[in-house]
């Protein structure tokens, strides 16, 4: 059964894979039970540089995408690691692609189809400002479940929501487990047809509101629209439901303007039964009018897992109307970990605070994200030393090295797999540099 077997985790370093060795210090990839956490993969050497096989000819600039070239080397090499670890690219039941630029998503999917041509699993591409290489334009992480009965792993596909344009699954059930994938509010069926005066847009009929009107929200009327007509039709044809969803990855384009309108709907849809939820700020999506992006990990309805809704007594309240963490069987999926309690940014990161000390303002960010970390993982029976997988959004991608400098700190061996963008900002929390994603083991 998917989420047995060995109950310690396995950190692989980059040198074990095959990968070359990365300057941060993270794990190349993480085994937990059937679990594989792999970190953000560059097509970078080990001095964070783009390796010449993946930069166009000097003399010929304009012949070849640099998304291209680099999605090859990229899929070369996380193809590899799969294999060394037993499986292959279809073990993934999720994978986050990070671009630059969104012109370079196209080069990146017709590349993509010569390494899965036709089981590419559940996918979210997401825009981003920055990545840690100067001249990388992608970075892709995957996560992976290794198990020898395959007759547990199924693709799930329903025409009760809109098939998705990239060639990607809807979803996969493999075991216990649903993992879908990233949902914006467009249909993708229908001719995008404007509201008179307007301009034209990919949302559906459903989630839209008259902007010639005062009435509606955009923003709930597009999160209402993800979870229950969209996400919630794959769910069921998984044998699971919106109400079993332990864990949601929320991407906004316009966080100062609809984060409030996201909340409500949130706990419109949830109540006191929300998922472990992240936020993240991004600069825009592949439909016209879309505001936000979901993606949703969920457990089936007859699933002998447990889930268990955590709330550490000595932490400040979560950012939103949603739980610290979720336990789901052997996992704990942690809420958007920021720096930040009710009075918003914390007194020691505020710029000009009389707390504040010479350090950069990040590492001070680090430092109470992880001490916040390691009480949830305290009322929860684990600790951070089974911390499997983190995934960092910094303002400015400047920051990495600082807020490298923490992690090597708490982790000085068998560090975490990690992915690290730069986004646009501003998060959910104005002034923070800094918000997490994180998943730990609980053995």
């Amino acid at each position: 059964m998917v989420g047995e077997g060995a109950e310690s985790v396995e950190f692989l370093s980059a040198e074990k894979v095959g990968l070359p060795i990365d300057l941060l210090h993270q794990s190349a990839a993480v085994r937990f039970q059937d679990f594989c956490f792999l970190s953000g993969v560059r097509a970078t050497d080990t001095h964070d540089v783009v390796v010449p096989e993946a930069q166009p000819a000097d003399g010929l600039p304009f012949h070849s995408s640099p998304a291209e070239l680099q999605a090859r080397v990229v899929l070369n090499r996380i193809a590899a690691v799969m294999e060394g670890l037993g499986g292959s690219l279809e073990d993934g039941v999720y994978i986050e692609q990070y671009f630059t630029k969104r012109e370079y998503f196209e080069p990146y999917r017709t590349v993509g189809k010569d390494y899965l041509p036709s089981d590419r699993p559940p996918s979210t591409a997401v825009p981003c400002e920055s990545l840690s290489a100067e001249g990388a334009v992608l970075e892709v992480d995957l996560t992976a479940v290794l198990t020898e009965d395959r007759s547990t792993r199924h693709r799930i596909s329903t025409s009760e929501s809109p098939t998705v344009l990239g060639g990607y699954a809807q979803g996969v059930r493999v075991g216990d487990w649903i993992f879908l994938a990233g949902a914006t509010p467009a249909d993708h069926t229908r001719t995008a047809s404007p509201f008179p005066g307007a301009m034209g847009t990919a949302v559906a009929p459903e989630a839209r509101v008259d902007p010639n009107l005062w009435y509606g929200s955009a923003i709930e009327r597009q999160v209402e629209y993800i979870i229950t007509s969209k996400q919630g039709a794959v769910l069921e044809a998984a044998g699971s439901s919106i109400e079993d969803i332990v864990k949601a990855d929320v991407y906004l384009s316009h966080p100062h303007e609809d984060l409030r309108g996201f909340h409500n709907a949130w706990r419109s849809l949830f109540g006191d039964r929300a998922p472990a939820t992240t936020v993240v700020p991004i600069n825009g999506f592949g439909s016209e009018g879309s505001r936000v992006e979901i993606g949703v990990v969920a457990l089936a309805k007859d699933a002998n897992a447990s889930v268990e809704r955590v709330t550490a007594p000595s932490v400040p309240s979560p950012a939103g109307p949603y739980p610290h963490a979720v336990r789901a069987g052997n996992l704990l999926f942690i809420s958007t970990l920021i720096a930040a309690d009710d009075g918003g940014l914390v007194d020691i990161a505020r710029p000009g605070s009389a707390s504040r000390n010479a350090r950069p303002q990040v590492v001070d960010e680090m430092e109470y994200c992880l001490g916040i970390l390691s009480d949830i993982c305290s009322a929860t029976g684990t600790s951070l030393k089974n911390v499997l997988r983190r995934k960092n959004f910094f303002t400015d991608i400047t920051d990495l090295f600082a807020a490298d400098s923490v992690v090597r700190s708490v982790w000085p061996a068998d560090p975490p797999a990690s992915t690290n963008v730069g986004v646009a900002g501003p998060h959910i929390v104005p002034g923070a540099r800094v918000a997490m994603d994180v998943v730990v083991a609980v053995t």
